[in-house]
């Protein structure tokens, strides 16, 4: 018998705080057990439930007996009232944490009636206003703006210095898009990546969503055989790789079905087609986005989470809209949008193919920034880059903190740097790694004063 039930039966008698614990068990039971269980769990539920009500111990949840009642008549029919309950009980939970403590839940081993493990659902509202869902295609969103900043530079190659506007950004993803019509991919196709980040990666993947073709992301380290294995997962028709993989992407010609290639760069292979070429050619057909709904598919990146090989995750328009409008927040970001005399730089060294990236090369056109690409992270590029353009806005993950802490190569005595090219730096934005502000100020970037983690 579960703890909270032996304590509730202590004197014969259901005190407050074991009949707040015995309500989060009866629950889970009631969600998650067997039929029996469930009847025994609404019985025990409302008799608990009805005492907390006597001791007027739950005075903030009007009407809880009867809902708990109506479910126990309807025996579980009711997915409203039940829904109703698990409302009460998480805002009960947080506001009366106290009566069990914080840690009651762990301490108990999440164990229920039927001795299942219970995942106990905690909903935290937000201190902010709530946020509409965007509606349609998701490219529309990301160049709505566009017109105000369209003359400047949009992306830029740390290595090579090519850049593009806003406006030849624009009209590269038009081009792209009409190019994948005229082979035939319409929405639904799946086209992949194998490219390290670079100016032409948001053309590749915003003309093919304007379309409602799906992009699947892979990193250009991988293996040939994890290449095909995604390739023959995802469905994809078309590959825009490097030149580099060349030999490991070669045999997809005569693969069944043949997939596509595209080389971001010269390569002579019968068959293919050169991505350079085909942005430049001035009589390309244009196409704009088409009508879409939030729910098509935008990305299939990925993952293989902790174990296991890599899954595909399914990513929607409206998610990726949502998500940019969440963390344009400015209690989340310190961005401003572009004005003639004013742009924002971006650090583009976080891969595009990850979805941190990816969302940053999303949020950064949306907002008029320029984006400056690495296609490799080397710590002198790295450094003298980040001087160079007076970066204001820091976006990192741990290898990348642990590097502005520790690293030799931006101390005062670098050579590379300069005390005045850090001055604009005021704002971090951390990815899976608690917030270390307070080093990374310590350590060159003094005029940082607030930081986001996720």
């Amino acid at each position: 018998m579960h703890d909270s039930i032996r304590c509730a039966k202590f004197h014969g008698r259901l005190t407050s705080r074991s009949a707040h614990c015995l309500i989060f068990c009866l629950f889970s039971d009631v969600i998650r057990g067997s039929n029996q269980t469930k009847r025994y769990a609404i019985r025990r539920l409302s008799k608990a439930s009805a005492a907390l009500a006597a001791r007027q111990s739950w005075t903030a949840l009007p009407g809880f007996k009867d809902t708990a009642s109506r479910v126990g008549h309807r025996m579980l029919q009711n997915i409203t009232a039940l829904r109703v309950i698990q409302r009460c009980l998480t805002v009960e939970r947080l506001k009366n944490h106290y009566l069990c403590g914080p840690n009651w839940w762990r301490r108990q081993g999440r164990r229920t009636l039927s001795g299942s493990c219970s995942h106990q659902q905690l909903v935290f509202p937000s201190q902010f206003s709530d946020v509409q869902q965007p509606r349609g295609n998701l490219v529309n969103k990301i160049f709505e703006n566009v017109d105000r900043w369209g003359s400047q530079v949009a992306v830029e190659c740390s290595e090579s210095g090519r850049t593009r506007t806003y406006n030849q950004l624009l009209d590269a993803t038009r081009i792209w898009a009409g190019f994948l019509s005229i082979l035939g991919l319409e929405k639904g196709d799946v086209i992949a990546i194998v490219l390290p980040n670079c100016p032409e990666y948001p053309i590749l993947v915003l003309g093919a969503n304007s379309l409602g073709v799906i992009v699947t992301m892979m990193n250009p380290k991988n293996t040939k055989d994890e290449i095909t294995n995604q390739l023959k997962v995802s469905g994809a028709k078309l590959l825009v790789v490097t030149p580099s993989l060349v030999e490991e992407v070669v045999h997809l010609l005569s693969s069944n079905p043949p997939v596509q290639l595209v080389f971001n760069g010269p390569c002579n292979i019968p068959g293919t087609y050169s991505l350079q070429d085909i942005l430049a050619d001035p009589s390309g057909t244009r196409i704009d986005p088409i009508e879409l709904t939030e729910s098509t598919i935008s990305l299939l990146p990925f993952s293989s989470g902790t174990t296991g090989p890599p899954k595909g995750v399914q990513v929607s328009h409206g998610a990726i809209a949502i998500n940019l409008r969440m963390i344009s927040h400015p209690s989340i970001t310190a961005t401003k949008l572009a004005t003639d005399p004013f742009q924002e730089p971006y650090m583009c060294v976080l891969p595009f193919y990850h979805m941190f990236g990816m969302l940053l090369m999303m949020f950064g056109i949306q907002h008029g920034v320029k984006l400056v690409t690495f296609p490799s992270f080397q710590p002198g590029q790295f450094v003298s880059t980040l001087g160079k353009h007076r970066v204001r806005t820091l976006h990192l993950v741990p290898p990348l903190v642990s590097f502005l802490i520790q690293s030799p190569d931006i101390t005062a005595e670098s050579p590379d740097v300069s005390q005045k090219d850090y001055n604009q730096c005021n704002s971090v934005f951390l990815v899976a790694c608690p917030s270390m502000q307070e080093q990374i100020q310590r350590r060159r970037f003094s005029t940082v004063e607030s930081g986001s983690c996720l």
